[in-house]
Order: structure tokens, then C-alpha cells, then sequence
């Protein structure tokens, strides 16, 4: 037990010692933000928006609604066929840029279209919501 002990005893310190921040380290973590960093920030968020359909073509629409979202292509695929199955809507399957399969609804560029028929729809699909892309 007393080995146990001595073996901690001189494994803390040199665990501490090895987590250690290095000079640099600190430099580069406190350096000011160029007014250049910021722009380009701001550049790849905004382009990194795009929606895409599960063909790759960009979609136009600003507003989209959305009655699903989900990892897996097929899932969304699968609930676009039942929408359709039913008649409503003009579904399809929109990929975000992190790779989430939104099935959309209904898409348009007129966001007071679409609140009126996100409120007709919300019985029948109680998670709905608006995204709104492209900006």
C-alpha cells in the first residue's frame, strides 16, 4: 500500500507539470483579433448557409417549413413520400450544412404565405417551424 502511495505521490507532479501552458501558448491565445480575421469569420459563416436539396442544387426559397429533421437520409425521404402519399404540401428533402436532412413542407420567398400555412398545418404536425435561409 505504501508503494501505492509513493507511486501517486510522484505521478501527480509530474502530471501537473505536462498540462502546463507554454509561453506561446499564451501568446497566441492573447493576441488581438485583426480586423481581417473578423471578415473572413464573417464571409464563411454567411456562405456556409447554404441549403442544398439531396440533388446538390442550391435552394432559392428565403423561408422554408420544416415538419421534420433528421441524421439519416432515408428517415427524411421516407416522410416525404407519406406527405406526398396524402396529397399536401410540396415536400422535399433539404440538406443543411452540417448534414441535417430537413423535410420541408413548403418553401417560398413570402414568410406571411407561410405563417398562414404553418398555422393550418400545426395540428398535424405539432413541431413545425420556419427556417429561414439565405442571408
Amino acid at each position: 500500500m505504501k508503494k501505492l502511495y509513493a507511486l501517486l505521490f510522484l505521478a501527480l507532479p509530474l502530471s501537473l507539470s505536462a498540462s502546463k501552458y507554454t509561453p506561446a501558448m499564451y501568446e497566441k491565445a492573447t493576441e488581438p483579433v485583426s480586423a481581417e480575421n473578423v471578415a473572413e469569420t464573417e464571409t464563411s459563416s454567411a456562405s456556409a448557409n447554404v441549403y442544398k436539396d439531396i440533388s446538390g442544387s442550391a435552394i432559392t426559397h428565403k423561408y422554408l417549413i420544416v415538419v421534420g429533421s433528421f441524421k439519416e437520409r432515408l428517415n427524411a425521404s421516407n416522410m416525404v413520400d407519406q406527405i406526398m402519399q396524402k396529397g399536401e404540401g410540396n415536400p422535399y428533402v433539404a440538406v443543411s450544412p452540417e448534414g441535417m436532412h430537413r423535410v420541408v413542407y413548403q418553401s417560398s420567398d413570402n414568410d406571411t404565405e407561410l405563417r398562414a400555412l404553418l398555422a393550418s398545418i400545426k395540428s398535424e404536425y405539432p413541431s413545425a417551424w420556419i427556417l429561414k435561409i439565405g442571408e
